[in-house]
């Protein structure tokens, strides 16, 4: 394995736990109860949409790394937004959240 590799590695890391806090705390700024499910689920749906926006965009961006990371992190805070919002129209239609 070279250095590389390990860089990159530790660049994807950092853009899932950076993108997972980002998610957590998007979702915990309203100040409401939320279910331990529904955290758990919007922290891993936050770092992984991050990741996957990052991989996604590695070939156009690998040298703008910083770049690339504000964006991975902005789309894992749109990801709990959006877990936020399927959740809601869960409850409409069934009367009732994740629990």
């Amino acid at each position: 394995m070279n250095d590389q590799f390990f860089k990159d590695a530790v660049l994807f890391t950092t853009i899932f736990v950076g993108s997972s806090v980002g998610g957590w705390a998007q979702m915990m700024w309203e100040g409401k109860p939320i279910p331990t499910a529904q955290k758990v689920g919007g922290v891993l749906l936050s770092g992984l949409a991050g990741t996957i926006v990052a991989l996604l965009l590695w070939g156009h961006m690998a040298d703008n790394r910083a770049l690339l990371v504000g964006v991975s992190l902005l789309s894992g805070i749109g990801g709990a937004s959006t877990l936020d919002w399927v959740a809601g129209v869960i409850k409409k239609k069934f009367g009732r959240g994740p629990e």
